[in-house]
């Protein structure tokens, strides 16, 4: 099973949280997610944590977080602004000055590749410098 790590950055601020995801330690793209708002359903990020992840199809399709703490459907998905999200995880291969990621389609393809539709474990932590 891959072991993929999501790495906040901007943690505690209110325009959103930037990140980086890696797949066995190798960058692949960047992360947007709502602020931290002690994990309020549709208003913030998730706690930080290990989930199990998998492929669901059906109305929603793609990574399904699996036992998030009072959250269900938790997906990572395509999505540029924190508009595109009620707590999900947007991925993007870059930002912009106005807080908006970029290439968002390009990097779930990436990262779906990788994948390949395969469970994984993923590692939700704060940077600490």
């Amino acid at each position: 099973m891959k072991q993929v790590s999501l790495i906040r950055l901007d943690y505690k601020t209110n325009r959103g949280i930037f990140g980086v995801l890696l797949i066995e330690g190798e960058l692949l793209c960047y992360t947007l997610e709502r602020p931290f708002l002690y994990n309020i359903r549709n208003e913030s990020c998730i706690p930080c944590g290990v989930y199990l992840c998998s492929y669901v199809t059906g109305a929603k399709e793609g990574y399904l977080l699996q036992d998030v703490p009072n959250r269900s459907s938790i997906m990572i998905h395509v999505g540029n602004t924190l508009s595109d999200t009620s707590g999900c995880i947007l991925l993007g291969k870059s930002f912009n000055a106005r807080k908006e990621l970029e290439r968002s389609r390009e990097a779930v393809n990436l990262f779906e590749g990788i994948l390949d539709r395969q469970d994984f474990s993923l590692s939700i932590e704060e940077y600490l410098a």
